[in-house]
C-alpha cells in the first residue's frame, strides 16, 4: 500500500464496520487529534475504544474520498462521512441526536516506515 491509497483502505475499514482492521491501521503509540477533543487520544488501543463507541452509535457508514495528496510520509485527504446515527452520541461539545449525517472531513495523517498512522489531525 502506498501512502497515497491509504485513505481508501481508511474508508473501506469504516465501511466495513470492521473498527479492528480500522484500528489496525494505526501504530501502538499513535496520536488522533480531533477540535472536539481538548486532548489527543494517544494509543492505538485507545484509538480503538473510541472508534468502537462511534460505531455503536452509527449504521451504514458510508464514507467518500473526495481528494488525496501524499507527500513522503504525509498524507492530506478530503473525506465526506456520511452515515445513520442510530444513537444519542455523547461528545465532548454536546449530545449529538439519532439521524442521517453527511459531514466533509479535512484528515492529515503521518505515516511511520512500516505505513501504519502515527498520527491524524481530523477537521470537520
Amino acid at each position: 500500500m502506498t501512502a497515497a491509497e491509504l485513505p481508501q483502505k481508511w474508508a473501506n475499514a469504516w465501511a466495513s464496520g470492521d473498527v479492528r482492521s480500522l484500528a489496525d491501521l494505526y501504530a501502538d503509540d499513535c496520536v488522533y487529534r480531533h477540535p472536539m477533543f481538548p486532548e489527543p487520544i494517544v494509543g492505538k488501543e485507545v484509538l480503538h475504544r473510541h472508534y468502537a463507541a462511534i460505531a455503536e452509535s452509527f449504521a451504514d457508514f458510508d464514507p467518500q474520498v473526495v481528494r488525496v495528496i501524499a507527500d513522503g510520509n504525509n498524507v492530506a485527504a478530503e473525506i465526506v462521512h456520511k452515515a445513520v446515527r442510530t444513537a444519542e452520541l455523547s461528545t465532548p461539545t454536546g449530545v449529538l441526536s439519532p439521524g442521517p449525517v453527511e459531514t466533509p472531513a479535512g484528515h492529515f495523517f503521518r505515516l511511520n516506515a512500516e505505513g501504519l498512522i502515527t498520527e491524524e489531525h481530523q477537521y470537520g
